[in-house]
């Protein structure tokens, strides 16, 4: 930096003042600012004639570092440049000898803020991912954080099928409301509006549009949405595919802040790894889904089998009984035996209706909207019993635990399927279920459900078995966990973990 970088608006008063300001503007890492009571500036350099800008009063907004409460250099300012948005780390220079004048280093810290943002943005998004929620919500949050992260005033993700033709929305922010926004597009497509995200669909490569926005308020083909896109303050367009397994299954669309430039290859770079989490998350509900499918067409066979070893068979003598004891009338001096004859069929009819009942309760808990989480438990702890003779005993301290409906129905289908592969392969005479509420805070659910079997086969221990992957992703929906722990010849234990819901009411 030569002499000619200073720029000085008032003549030096002393030499050692020329050599001072020099040596600190050659050898300033950033830039350097002197300002007087007033904040009008006597010097800057070049780096702070780039921050600055052409004016000739320092911004209050770092004026306020020089006030006697200041701590000469905190969190860095946001210093507005027209289309610009700069963030500025002022830190105060120490010099007596220059007062009444004072002054400052001024840094850029843009870009170094942003990049931070961003990947914390990543990580957050990552991190809903992995949990596994709802999926609307979790599509929401990435959109979410995209925003939050800088210089983005609106995110879309979509999803399309392999036409092309059936748009879904599945998360959205920066838009006041866009709850209609998917027929107002398709009429916009009637029209003949161009669709650039649909140019990201097919060819699944990024598409970027600078100054979009007055393009699409200018297009009549597009008056259907144009109260929804003037809303957010944006201006360039970037649609992401979002790719899966070496499919696209959608587009994350993100409407970008006005500045001076386009959206940078850096940005880009964000918008993709952004994408890639809701692509994640799409791919995630997509194989929870067919976990869900594959587990309810298996729960149907086994309760056709179910139905078949036992109410079939009870069915089945009935009407043998009942053919006897249609002879046993025909028959003179048969009078005797009818007694007995209807007592067996009275048995066998109840047994019938004893085993639909519990199939039926099995297959429609219609009980947990009346009696809750506890009740319904219970009660088809003690049908269990009745049904298959093993000593089986409920537990818990609550009366009552407030969950939400969904989140309930998981739980219990949980019980359901671990009890049924105590049945089924433990071998048990007894078991044992307890629910608690354990845990600081809001505290955890806990669910633990303990035989006295041969304990676990392995192919029910594997993610594989589709009764155990059913459990795991019922739980993992709710970020919570199924652990199984198993001797040989030492009984089974299942424990379910689930954080509950922040205000979650108990007794």
């Amino acid at each position: 930096m030569s002499t000619r970088s200073i720029h000085r608006a008032v003549p030096s008063s002393a030499a050692w003042e020329d050599e001072l300001f020099h040596g600190l503007a050659v050898s300033a890492p950033a830039g350097l600012v002197v300002v007087d009571t007033d904040g009008t500036i006597r010097l800057r350099n070049d780096e702070a004639a780039r921050i600055l800008g052409d004016v000739d009063r320092l911004p209050d907004v770092l004026l306020a570092a020089f006030e006697p409460d200041a701590n000469g250099g905190g969190e860095p300012v946001v210093v507005e440049r027209g289309l610009r948005r700069l963030e500025v780390d002022c830190r105060l220079v120490s010099a007596p000898s220059l007062a009444p004048l004072r002054a400052a280093w001024l840094t850029d810290v843009t870009r170094s803020r942003v990049v931070q943002r961003r990947l914390a943005a990543i990580a957050r998004a990552s991190s809903t991912v992995a949990a596994v929620g709802n999926l609307a919500a979790t599509v929401d949050a990435v959109a979410a954080e995209v925003v939050r992260a800088d210089q983005i005033a609106a995110v879309q993700v979509i999803t399309l099928d392999d036409t092309g033709t059936r748009v879904r929305l599945l998360g959205t922010a920066g838009f006041r409301d866009d709850s209609d926004f998917i027929a107002r597009l398709q009429r916009c497509q009637q029209l003949g509006a161009e669709l650039k995200m649909l140019s990201a669909f097919a060819t699944g490569k990024v598409v970027t549009v600078p100054h979009r926005k007055p393009q699409v308020l200018a297009d009549p083909r597009w008056a259907p949405l144009h109260e929804i896109m003037d809303q957010p303050d944006w201006d360039s367009y970037v649609g992401v595919p979002l790719i899966v397994d070496g499919r696209t299954v959608g587009v994350l669309n993100a409407f970008c802040t006005p500045q001076e430039q386009p959206p940078t290859a850096e940005d880009i770079a964000f918008l993709v790894a952004m994408a890639e989490q809701a692509a994640l998350a799409v791919d995630r509900a997509e194989l929870v889904s067919a976990a869900e499918i594959e587990a309810r067409r298996e729960e149907r066979h086994r309760v056709a089998a179910d139905l078949h070893d036992s109410v079939v068979q009870q069915v089945f003598s009935i009407k043998m009984r009942a053919e006897a004891l249609r002879l046993g009338i025909e028959r003179d001096g048969a009078v005797a035996t009818l007694g007995k004859h209807a007592d067996a069929l009275a048995t066998s009819a109840r047994a019938a209706l004893d085993d639909l009942r519990a199939l039926i309760f099995e297959l429609r808990p219609g009980g947990l909207a009346e009696n809750g989480l506890i009740g319904s438990v219970a009660a088809w702890v003690e049908s269990l019993g009745t049904r298959t003779g093993i000593a089986a005993t409920f537990r818990s301290d609550l009366e009552f635990v407030a969950l939400p409906s969904g989140m309930e129905d998981d739980v219990y289908r949980i019980v359901q399927e671990a009890l049924h592969n105590v049945v089924k392969h433990a071998q048990a005479t007894a078991v044992v279920v307890e629910i608690a509420v354990r845990g600081a805070g809001n505290g955890l659910l806990v669910v633990d459900i303990e035989d006295d079997g041969v304990g676990f086969h392995r192919p029910l221990q594997s993610a594989g078995s589709l009764g155990m992957l059913s459990m795991r992703e019922r739980a993992q929906r709710w970020g919570g966990s199924v652990v199984l722990r198993s001797r040989s010849g030492k009984g089974g234990h299942v424990r379910v973990t689930i954080p509950l819901p922040e205000r979650t009411r108990r007794e």
